[in-house]
């Protein structure tokens, strides 16, 4: 176990050599829980965040995820803070825009503090939801079917029919949990996440 930006990560349980042919030829679990998960929403969510990231946010439908930068405004330059993924979840019933941002652990409280300082009056309201939720990769080949055999029907065919930079909701185990499909490790893979207290091993 190492300290990583105040959390304790595992780097590896065996040997990183058997660890990482595992992931290419069949399933690895990565515990990603570190990385900063936030949501905005509110009538001004989409404009704000056109004002504070690099991507068009305006364009993303429910269910998809783009990967971005978040900067910060100097003096003579733009300063990148972070990269991140935004996504757009399910909308209110009202119509109103629910945003997802997924940013690194090590940066997370320094681009929390700077979109806060930005928010408008009104209109938009930002929540970091990091330590109330837990991220578990599942990458590898066989990672898809491993998430869905866990699945009841609805959710196992939604997990299977989704797109890169996708996601969905499902329920897994028996647990209410977001699914996207944005695998950083060059194989096949989902992300899922749950309320911190569906994850405790």
């Amino acid at each position: 176990m190492v300290d990583f930006a105040g959390w304790n990560m595992p780097v590896q349980y065996a040997s990183i050599v058997d660890e990482h042919l595992a992931t290419r030829s069949s399933v690895g679990l990565f515990d990603v829980s570190h990385m900063g998960r936030l949501s905005v929403t509110g009538p001004g969510a989409l404009a704000w965040l056109e004002s504070m990231l690099t991507r068009k946010v305006a364009g993303i439908v429910p269910g998809q995820f783009r990967y971005t930068l978040v900067t910060a405004d100097a003096p003579t330059a733009l300063v990148i803070l972070d990269d991140a993924l935004v996504s757009r979840d399910t909308d209110a019933t009202d119509g109103t825009p629910r945003m997802g941002l997924v940013v690194n652990a090590g940066n997370r409280e320094r681009v929390v503090a700077w979109l806060r300082s930005r928010l408008p009056a009104s209109g938009v309201e930002l929540v970091d939801h990091t330590l109330d939720t837990a991220m578990i990769a599942v990458q590898g080949p066989s990672a898809v079917d491993v998430v869905a055999g866990l699945c009841p029907g609805d959710s196992c065919m939604r997990i299977r029919a989704l797109g890169n930079y996708r996601g969905t909701t499902a329920t897994i185990a028996g647990h209410a949990a977001a699914v996207s499909r944005t695998g950083y490790t060059g194989e096949d893979g989902v992300e899922v996440t749950v309320a911190a207290r569906d994850a405790v091993a």
